[in-house]
């Protein structure tokens, strides 16, 4: 949930001790403080507590509530290949740990739906949704969300349900880091983040659902250590894009390109590029075969950004769109709506205190943002 996974960027220097606390207790859920309208921060309810080794089902009886989420950072959006829209995992309405666990989906001119399972995944000794990863398997059809212990877990769209997933040598304390889903390879590629010391990392995995199986990559090269950068795959070109992210300070404006099949990472050098930022974020349009970056934060709280950019890993060319859009803001949810052809954009705020309740939508084809 690129705060609640504070990275050292995210509150300055708090976060050791926000960690230890979330170690010795579980954190409750916080009431709402978000400046979003009270009907909408009274649809959320908590969702059941979970045991990773038995995952519940959801109960037939509680049907989708129409409504809209409340204000909030850190959610995690990604595209269903099963069905229409997407859907946005939890989220926090404050500074401080995730304390929205939920789930919603939104469908177009539908709007949103709670979809809230009865049960969803919880680490021992951590709120609910503690992660910052949610990317769906296209092959398989399978949603999978990794906590900051390195735990994989499996969402089923059909049955709504979540299912904790055995996973040999995975990586530790993921907080900050960043996932895509590779087709061409059927592996999600993992790269960054920092542990409990506040320390940032440059490693690259790549987990396999099918297998249930984690693969350490040793490419001869990488991006330097950093959490929250922008991370999405090209179809087209069958390569992970990184843009930005945060170091131990400041923001880094670098592209990079990661190819699985030879384990090489390649410092892309483009003549111009957007600033230097993290708590972006970056979603591939395949009908123009281009990434879409929107926003983030130059450096934690003090300036927020505002500014649509589109890259093209082919010609190595960052292009500013002249569009007008969302305000300013980080720490927002986005991913490409495969049917309607759209990305869908949700939250964030121009600092932790300021999250909106916000969806707005870009039309790849009119380079357009707009209100739905």
């Amino acid at each position: 949930m690129k705060g609640p996974l504070p990275g050292r960027r995210l509150a300055g220097r708090i976060v050791v001790p926000l960690v230890a606390a979330w170690i010795a207790s579980a954190c409750t859920t916080a009431p709402l403080t978000s400046s979003a309208p009270s009907a909408e921060a009274s649809s959320l309810a908590p969702a059941p507590s979970m045991s990773p080794e038995v995952p519940s089902a959801p109960s037939e009886e509680s049907s989708p509530i129409a409504t809209v989420p409340a204000a909030r950072g850190y959610a995690m959006m990604a595209d269903v290949p099963s069905q229409p829209g997407v859907i946005m995992l939890g989220g926090a309405d404050a500074p401080g740990p995730p304390n929205l666990p939920d789930m919603w989906s939104f469908e177009g001119a539908a709007g949103w739906r709670d979809i809230t399972p009865a049960a969803l995944p919880e680490l021992a000794g951590y709120p609910q949704l503690t992660g910052t990863a949610f990317v769906f398997d296209r092959q398989s059809g399978v949603g999978v969300f990794v906590d900051i212990k390195g735990n994989p877990w499996h969402y089923d769209p059909r049955s709504n349900s979540w299912q904790a997933a055995s996973a040999s040598d995975s990586p530790t304390e993921l907080l900050g880091t960043a996932m895509a889903y590779d087709s061409d390879s059927d592996r999600m590629i993992v790269f960054g983040g920092f542990d409990f010391g506040s320390v940032e990392n440059n490693e690259t995995w790549a987990y396999d659902v099918d297998a249930g199986r984690w693969e350490r990559m040793e490419p001869a090269q990488s991006p330097s250590p950093r959490n929250f950068a922008a991370l999405a795959y090209d179809a087209d070109s069958d390569r992970v894009i990184l843009f930005g992210g945060a170091p131990s300070s400041g923001a880094h404006g670098d592209t990079w390109a990661y190819d699985y099949e030879g384990d090489t990472w390649t410092e892309m050098s483009p003549t111009a590029a957007p600033s230097g930022r993290t708590y972006s974020a970056i979603a591939y349009d395949p009908t123009g075969d281009r990434m879409i970056l929107f926003g983030g934060s130059e450096d934690a709280e003090i300036s927020s950004l505002g500014d649509t950019w589109a890259y093209d890993y082919g010609s190595d060319v960052w292009t500013q769109l002249d569009v007008v859009g969302p305000s300013d803001r980080g720490w927002h949810a986005m991913a490409l709506d495969a049917d309607t052809g759209m990305l869908v954009l949700f939250g964030g705020g121009r600092s932790r205190d300021q999250y909106t309740a916000e969806t707005w939508v870009f039309d790849l084809v009119a380079n357009s943002w707009s209100r739905p």
